[in-house]
């Protein structure tokens, strides 16, 4: 949690580092990737002096269990980032390639 501060937000696509957003005081980072376990697919780089709060995932999963409203407005946070990535995503400009499954296996045309 960022208790004071700004922060860059990007993360890389096709090797390039793509800003996402800007977010200040009161905002959740990493909320996706400490509750699905995932390694964090987003830099976050301070632009001012900031002060940040960890909270780790068992408490995080505790504070949801214990507090139905708490779990709700993480709901809310997770479906805003969503909503982010999908209107980023088309914007991207079409490249003529895809990505396929055969066999299994991933090809990138």
């Amino acid at each position: 949690m960022l208790l004071r501060g700004k922060v860059a937000v990007s993360t890389e696509l096709e090797h390039r580092n793509i800003r996402i957003s800007y977010a200040a005081n009161g905002a959740i980072l990493g909320l996706a990737e400490n509750l699905g376990g995932h390694n964090y697919q987003t830099t976050v780089v301070a632009v001012t002096s900031v002060t940040v709060h960890f909270i780790p995932k068992e408490d995080l999963v505790s504070m949801i269990q214990d507090e139905p409203a708490t779990g709700m407005h993480v709901l809310e946070l997770l479906s805003n980032d969503l909503t982010t990535v999908y209107s980023l995503a088309k914007r991207l400009p079409e490249r003529g390639r895809g990505i396929r499954l055969r066999r299994g296996k991933r090809q990138i045309n």
